[in-house]
């Protein structure tokens, strides 16, 4: 019995390989999975604005999405984040829908995974602003970066 208890407390107490943590390839390969699936029929975003770039992979059948961007100036995310927002064009409402906050690496990139609260039923385009840490339920700053249709 006492045997037992140490290999379950060796087992659950033992420092835990951090590879099995998800990081950025891990990010990038569920991304390029999702861009080829068929029946996840993932459209592509892209823009660039004022030295910034991006681009998000977004599939409506899957409710899931990535969000790579490049050349966006780190932030201290202890005071701000960056906030994405999807423009549905399948709502009621305007406003668009909290796509969640990220802060990028200190040489501007970052790919993160799409975090959408509620059902997007038609992804018209994607922003991303910068906001007050842990990010803002509506936001009144002006959109650092706009990602439309890409084509082909």
């Amino acid at each position: 019995m006492a045997a037992c208890l140490i290999g379950v407390l060796v087992y659950t107490q033992w420092p835990k390989d951090v590879s099995v943590v998800q990081g950025p390839e891990e990010e990038r390969l569920k991304r390029d999975r999702l861009t080829k699936d068929a029946t996840a029929q993932a459209a592509k975003f892209a823009g660039e604005q004022a030295g910034a770039a991006g681009e998000v992979v977004w599939s409506t059948a899957k409710q899931e999405g990535y969000l790579e961007v490049r050349g966006l100036p780190p932030l201290d995310p202890t005071k701000e984040q960056y906030q994405l927002w999807i423009v549905d064009g399948g709502r009621a409402k305007k406003e668009p829908v909290d796509g969640g906050v990220f802060d990028v690496k200190p040489d501007g990139t970052v790919l993160v995974r799409v975090r959408n609260p509620i059902l997007v039923k038609d992804a018209k385009a994607f922003a991303v602003t910068k906001e007050t840490a842990g990010g803002v339920v509506v936001s009144d700053g002006p959109m650092l970066l706009v990602l439309t249709p890409k084509q082909g």
